[in-house]
């Protein structure tokens, strides 16, 4: 593989494979070597500092290893506040400093995270539908792709 998209193509495939047979896929990580090959990884995190700690050895890795690029599967929860005709709008003092693992109205959801030497990382991210004996994705957000963040720069 040499193009991001398409690495990023092969992650979402896996997942999507995964999530086929089962509800729920743990986080990794497809990896690209400057040989063309790639590898995939299984991470595993808890919290926020045991994330932290596992990331900065991954980002260890990847230089030792001389990976090249990254596509990142991690489900998670997004939450945001649709405005309905005739509603008024939320108040922000009341969601300000709210995770979305504490917002009643969060849904689940699948984030994949491209990066690669030299250019900005990118994001996909797509809605979890469950449904017997696994689950789907659909796409979440038509809006811009670029991200940031500790999952977008472990090639630094």
């Amino acid at each position: 593989m040499t193009d991001l998209a398409e690495l990023m193509d092969a992650a979402e495939a896996l997942a999507r494979g995964y999530l086929a047979k089962v509800d729920e896929v743990g986080p990794a990580v497809l990896v690209q070597f400057p040989s063309g090959e790639t590898g995939l990884l299984a991470l595993e995190w808890g919290n926020d500092q045991d994330k932290a700690l596992r990331l900065a050895a991954l980002r260890l890795l990847f230089r030792e290893t001389g990976v090249t690029a990254y596509a990142l599967w991690s489900e998670c929860w997004m939450a945001s506040h649709v405005v309905k005709a005739g509603e008024p709008p939320p108040d922000p003092a009341k969601w300000k400093g709210v995770m979305p693992r504490d917002n009643p109205e969060r849904v689940d959801a699948l984030i994949l995270i491209g990066a690669e030497k030299g250019r900005p990382a990118v994001i996909r991210s797509y809605r979890k539908v469950k449904r017997a004996g696994g689950a789907t994705l659909e796409p979440l957000l038509d809006g811009p792709d670029r991200a940031a963040g500790r999952l977008t720069d472990l090639l630094a």
